[in-house]
């Protein structure tokens, strides 16, 4: 069943609203589909104009608002956040509405705001600048006025186009409710029958929803392997969310299942392939129950490969924290450790030698920042430790020419010469490779001064 949260932009409370469907849909996989409306005062309390009236504001008309919860519920994309507004309207104006009052701007008042429609324009058949039939007799376009209401219609202000591209001409519907206690009354009704049209779009939506779960044909002798294959193929045309309920239906409904473990594998392909932090996390969630439930299948390698690969689509910078790589190290050590046959390998010892590289780099930049302060004792140190814990870095043609360079400038230049001699002998091509190369030539014929002098 898919769920629907609507609320008005602006307050903290439906912004919370919102991130909690979020949280359901991800971890849960609710299908939450929210709308942010922007509304007019229409129950009869003066408008509260704040400084000097000439901020701008989106508004929501009665019937769009139910327009749109209807197309959200029905056409929506699950996991969206949708903003429905009408217009952007100036309240402070000649010829705005009468009743408001001048208030001194709160803490943190917003001078523009303005709701973009991206989104709003991708539900079918929603456009906020389309009013429906029964708002014709509101609505009175003047000759030569591009489609903007007047200000008669509306009894609010109208405003010129705007030079930005984006903002569209403005108006606040809402209006004449005031001076016609009839017509609000039946705006009113159209607020309840929109009510009742959201409740049977959710039924609507419920019954969408659940045609996946009810996919399968009667009489189908395998129904496991019909969901799993329905399943691959989805994965195989990058439809995450439809596989992963493929195969979330074999895991929940056919435990006995044969296809069940690689139903479980993947679900956690259907996270990676989304690829954002919070799939990743839920990849790491699965592969990691998998090797648990099943940590002698045949697939439990590429289990392992997936979980390291989980954490290393998270790794940050070399300059950044280095957790999520050392976490991509301990998963792929593993898969060595625990897999030394499996076809994996390759792709495996490059991941693997890729994430060292990533936290050798760094502690070389740290070193070289101690290089650079010249703080060169530090900088040997950690140039030291870097070529201990990681003898194979790519890198290291850099590690040997700056520890050098600060054993030299040190006073240690007996100590630094193997170092050079290292570069030249392991790099045939290295940015480095003729300044060391002079420095061999120069600290040898020092060396033999010193010895002939001695």
């Amino acid at each position: 069943m898919r769920a629907l949260i609507t609320g008005v932009a602006g307050f903290i409370g439906s912004t919370l609203a919102e991130q909690l469907c979020h949280l359901y849909f991800v971890n849960v996989g609710v299908p939450t589909v929210s709308l942010r409306s922007l509304r007019a005062t229409i129950l009869g309390e003066p408008i509260a104009v704040f400084g000097d009236g000439e901020e701008t504001r989106d508004f929501t008309f009665v019937s769009d608002a139910v327009n749109a919860n209807v197309l959200a519920a029905t056409r929506g994309v699950t996991g969206r956040v949708y903003n429905i507004w009408r217009r952007i309207a100036s309240l402070g104006e000649p010829g705005a509405r009468a009743d408001r009052t001048r208030r001194r701007p709160p803490p943190g008042h917003y001078r523009q705001s303005r709701a973009r429609g991206g989104h709003a324009a991708s539900v079918r058949r929603y456009d906020p600048r389309a009013l429906g039939s029964r708002l014709h007799p509101h609505r009175r376009t003047r000759r030569g006025s591009r489609g903007r209401a007047s200000v008669a219609g509306w009894n609010t202000v109208s405003v010129e186009r705007p030079r930005s591209p984006w903002w569209k001409s403005a108006v606040a519907p809402g209006a004449a409710m005031r001076q016609a206690p009839k017509r609000a009354a039946r705006h009113r009704s159209w607020l309840g029958l929109g009510g009742a049209l959201a409740v049977a779009a959710l039924v609507t939506a419920a019954a969408c929803a659940t045609r996946t779960r009810s996919s399968v044909p009667p009489g189908t002798t395998e129904p496991d392997k019909f969901l799993f294959d329905k399943g691959t193929d989805a994965l195989n045309a990058r439809k995450w969310l439809t596989a992963r309920e493929f195969f979330k239906q074999v895991t929940e409904t056919y435990t006995a299942s044969p296809y069940r473990p690689d139903a479980k594998l993947g679900i956690g392909d259907t996270y990676i392939g989304e690829g954002t932090s919070e799939a990743l996390v839920l990849a790491i969630n699965e592969f990691t129950e998998f090797l648990s439930f099943y940590p002698t299948n045949r697939r439990a390698d590429y289990a392992q490969l997936k979980l390291g690969m989980a954490h290393f689509r998270q790794m940050r910078l070399p300059q950044r924290d280095q957790t999520e790589t050392r976490a991509a190290l301990k998963e792929f050590e593993t898969f060595v450790a625990r897999f030394p046959n499996s076809s994996l390998m390759p792709e495996a010892k490059t991941k693997l030698r890729e994430t060292r590289d990533r936290l050798s780099q760094a502690d070389y930049q740290v070193g070289y920042f101690y290089f650079r302060q010249k703080w060169y004792r530090g900088a040997i140190d950690r140039f030291k430790s870097l070529l201990k814990e990681d003898p194979g870095f790519t890198g290291r043609d850099a590690v040997y020419y700056y520890l050098a360079e600060s054993l030299v400038r040190n006073k240690q230049e007996a100590e630094a010469l193997p170092y050079f001699e290292q570069l030249v002998k392991e790099f045939e091509q290295s940015e480095y490779l003729v300044e060391a190369q002079k420095r061999i030539t120069g600290l040898k014929t020092q060396v033999t001064s010193k010895t002939s002098g001695g």
